[in-house]
């Protein structure tokens, strides 16, 4: 338990800095718009979007990559 969950930035600035990465290094694959893409754009990452059922994206800013 690292005490943030998903999108919080300091969630994912947490498991860049456990992990010794950089942003420019990661790229996060997530099927939720909410927690994984929004979440990676938070924080500077390119985001690949699993949307197998081709919903619309509803967030302001799209993931980077999108596949089904």
């Amino acid at each position: 338990h690292i005490g943030w969950q998903k999108p919080a930035i300091e969630f994912f600035s947490h498991c860049l800095k456990d992990q010794n990465v950089s942003r420019e290094n990661v790229i996060l694959i997530g099927d939720s718009l909410q927690a994984d893409i929004q979440g990676g754009n938070n924080v500077g990452i390119q985001t690949i979007w699993y949307n197998p059922h081709h919903k619309p994206c509803t967030l302001k800013k799209s993931p980077t990559y999108e596949i089904d």
